[in-house]
């Protein structure tokens, strides 16, 4: 997870003011905690119900989806303006 934390804290960084920085990390982590627990929820419904390829298939295609809708309403980042700081990490 380490690698993964300076590249979105950059991208939050460009998207939201300073003032509003660690409101949207916090978001974002719960949001994160909140997909894992509903995935593992939603995958043992669906193996009891229906068997392990169901659950494989359908959490993939809620993947595919999620991925969709992240490339579709993800604006690009903000252009470069060196007189605009990041907060620091």
């Amino acid at each position: 997870m380490l690698c993964f934390r300076r590249p979105r804290s950059v991208r939050t960084a460009e998207a939201f003011t300073p003032r509003r920085y660690n409101l949207a990390l916090g978001a974002i982590a719960t949001m994160q905690g909140i997909g894992a627990s509903l995935s593992g929820l939603a995958a043992g419904v669906i193996v009891d119900h229906f068997g392990y390829s169901a659950a494989f298939l359908t959490l993939g295609a809620a993947a595919r989806v999620a991925l969709a809708v992240f490339a579709l309403g993800m604006p690009e980042t903000a252009t470069f303006d060196p007189k605009r700081t990041i907060p620091p990490h």
